[in-house]
């Protein structure tokens, strides 16, 4: 059985060890003549694409977390099949992937919505879709399979269980912020179970990007996207005027800033507790968080892998099952 850690987020879709922007284009009725990549579901065709949607605060409503499962699931068993196997033609490919027949899903939920209903609404929404078999292609390859159990389990502590978490071991209790799309969450931990106080503040890195292009547009008279803006926070080359390029890097501070100020005000105390940092934003944030003066340099971490949640489903289902 192949065992997935699948982390739906408001800005990237991440499987153990692949990702993607939550976003596509679609259905559409034909297969795409130029698309890199591309995914196809009862006829119908779905095209990655970099412009994430909107935020919702419930992913079973529609299709789209479906979708964009699908796309990890499969980019998930593709890159296992032929990780440390070269020169492998289509067909080579396509015969492994065709001895994966059985899955297990890990997924997860914001902390403050991982209650016994939404729970139930997760696992009966992936039952609906996988429980009796699917059948769908992507990039040429066909995938029939089968989702023989689901567990949900709660975005930020899953990551928590990452080897680099040397807190684990080393203190008795510690918090966890992880920023995401739309969403911070926070929680602490005690005694290497989560402590009973957690919370979700909807101050995720897409908020921002949508705040800095509103105010970079009104007083530059310059348009922006979230691309350009993720260019600038990994210190990649862009054309803009010094004086936008400070603006936006003065606006990304406060942001950050104002993470930490409500981690504070949830009972974050940073120069008393270490702190774990987890999520693509924090990853985005790293240089922007150390330089508040309320962060405490050596006990403060920040996961460098974006796809720790997913990771942290995938261990935390491996272990129940082997339990069983």
């Amino acid at each position: 059985m192949f065992i997935l850690g699948i982390d739906v987020g408001n800005y990237d879709t991440k499987s153990q060890h692949t990702t993607l922007p939550s976003g596509f284009e679609g259905p559409t009725p034909e297969k795409p003549l130029f698309a890199k990549e591309y995914l196809e579901l009862n006829g119908k065709y779905y095209i990655p694409t970099v412009e994430r949607f909107a935020y919702e605060k419930d992913k079973t409503r529609s299709e789209r977390c479906l979708i964009l499962t699908l796309f990890s699931i499969a980019k998930e068993i593709h890159r296992a099949v032929t990780k440390a196997k070269n020169d492998l033609s289509h067909e080579d490919v396509q015969r492994l992937i065709n001895n994966v027949k059985e899955i297990a899903l890990g997924v997860g939920l914001p902390p403050t919505h991982y209650t016994r209903a939404r729970i139930d609404e997760m696992t009966t929404y992936y039952k609906k879709h996988l429980g009796n078999g699917i059948q769908f292609v992507w990039n040429d390859y066909d995938f029939n399979i089968y989702m023989k159990t689901c567990r949900v389990y709660p975005q930020g502590g899953s990551a928590a269980s990452e080897p680099e978490n040397t807190f684990r071991t080393k203190y008795s209790t510690y918090y966890v912020v992880d920023i995401g799309g739309y969403t911070v969450d926070i929680i602490k931990f005690k005694d290497g179970q989560v402590d009973g106080k957690w919370d979700s503040k909807e101050e995720g890195v897409l908020i921002m990007f949508d705040d800095i292009i509103n105010k970079v547009q009104m007083n530059y008279d310059t348009t922006l996207d979230n691309t350009l803006i993720e260019d600038i926070l990994n210190g990649k080359e862009t054309i803009l005027a010094d004086d936008v390029l400070t603006f936006i890097k003065e606006n990304v501070q406060k942001h950050s800033d104002t993470i930490i100020d409500i981690a504070r005000q949830v009972g974050v105390e940073f120069k008393a507790y270490p702190v774990l940092f987890g999520g693509g934003g924090s990853l985005l944030l790293k240089d922007f968080i150390f330089k508040n003066n309320l962060i405490n340099q050596k006990a403060t971490i920040v996961l460098p892998d974006a796809c720790a949640n997913a990771k942290g489903y995938a261990r935390l289902l491996k272990q129940e099952l082997h339990a069983c």
